[in-house]
């Protein structure tokens, strides 16, 4: 074979790789959008499942933005938002509530950057709860305040967030609760598996903006009226005729309540009272 034969091979194939590669990156890139919008299409079903629970909004998003559920709360702007992604720091999912806090606090877990901040003066405040103490991070422009805002309850429900989940899950144990002038806001560094378990998250997002805001804040829970279609906390099930929480107003089927014994809201305010 003459070099000048050879040669003309090798470009034939350099030629044929070269139209490969033109057909397989437009199949490449359709395959991604492809699966990019189901994902999102699945949080955005994910986040309309809850919406009713709290009067809310979906907005599905665009093609490279994450679906977000538009909430109100005790007269307060919130959104509850699903962003997916491959690894530990692109996976979250977050409450935010716009509620600029005269106060600062945050709460995140222990670990190389609490050693750091602790190694250039930044204080961890203690709260005598060695479990909590010992998992969590707190920093507080005004430590009474924290104190006060971090009750049991809250406590409780930060440790069984951070605690969930598979140990080797990306984003497992990464629980992060910020207070200050831009508002209250909850994540955890992992896409909540299933309606009830984003129910609750939203629940104790809810209830850190209460404790946050004080029981002298003004705060007024107007009477929900049980209407057709409202979805029992219990069992998940459409209230057609039931109860309402006379704290909340969240309806109950009469039953659901009875086998309960009190509202199944985490956040409502009676429930320590039944």
């Amino acid at each position: 074979m003459s070099t000048f034969t050879a040669g003309r091979l090798v470009a034939q194939e350099g030629e044929g790789a070269f139209v490969f590669v033109l057909v397989l990156i437009p199949i490449a890139v359709f395959v991604f959008l492809t699966l990019l919008y189901s994902q999102r299409e699945s949080l955005a079903d994910l986040l309309s499942s809850v919406a009713g629970r709290w009067g809310g909004r979906v907005d599905r998003g665009a093609m490279l933005s994450s679906p977000r559920l538009q909430i109100r709360v005790d007269g307060v702007d919130g959104e509850v938002v699903l962003q997916g992604g491959g690894n530990k720091n692109s996976s979250w999912t977050r409450v935010r509530f716009n509620w600029p806090s005269p106060n600062r606090l945050r709460v995140a877990p222990e670990g190389l950057s609490t050693v750091i901040r602790q190694t250039f003066g930044a204080a961890d405040i203690r709260l005598g709860d060695l479990g909590f103490d010992d998992e969590f991070w707190i920093e507080a422009s005004n430590p009474a305040w924290a104190k006060e805002v971090l009750n049991a309850d809250l406590r409780r429900g930060l440790r069984n967030l951070r605690n969930q989940g598979s140990w080797f899950s990306p984003g497992h144990g990464l629980v992060r609760l910020d207070v200050g002038s831009a508002g209250l806001a909850l994540s955890v560094g992992r896409i909540l598996d299933g309606r009830a378990a984003l129910e609750s998250f939203i629940e104790l997002a809810v209830a850190a903006l209460r404790a946050a805001r004080g029981g002298d804040s003004g705060v007024v829970l107007a009477a929900v009226e049980v209407k057709r279609g409202s979805d029992c906390p219990v069992c998940g099930n459409g209230v057609d005729q039931g109860v309402a929480c006379p704290a909340c107003g969240t309806p109950h089927h009469e039953d659901c309540w009875k086998y309960l014994g009190a509202c199944a809201i985490f956040a409502c305010p009676g429930r320590s009272q039944a």
